[in-house]
């Protein structure tokens, strides 16, 4: 999610760190790992509707695999 907002993956747990990370994070218990909501990153990149349909979450799966 970290490139989505324009952030370099290596520079995401820093800035998650130092509270300085742009959406919401919270930690995973026991696993070490970080956790964002879709809806907090799109709020986060200015989208005004945080509602994540399923239709478009699979048109833009499509998309990318033609570029793959």
């Amino acid at each position: 999610m970290a490139d989505l907002l324009g952030v370099d993956a290596a520079k995401a747990c820093g800035l998650v760190r130092a509270g300085r990370f742009p959406c919401r994070v919270t930690k995973e218990k026991g696993k070490g790992k970080y956790v964002v909501l879709p809806a907090d990153v799109l709020v986060a990149m200015g989208l005004d509707d945080p509602i994540v349909r399923i239709a478009d979450l699979q048109a833009g799966a499509e998309f990318a695999r033609r570029w793959d």
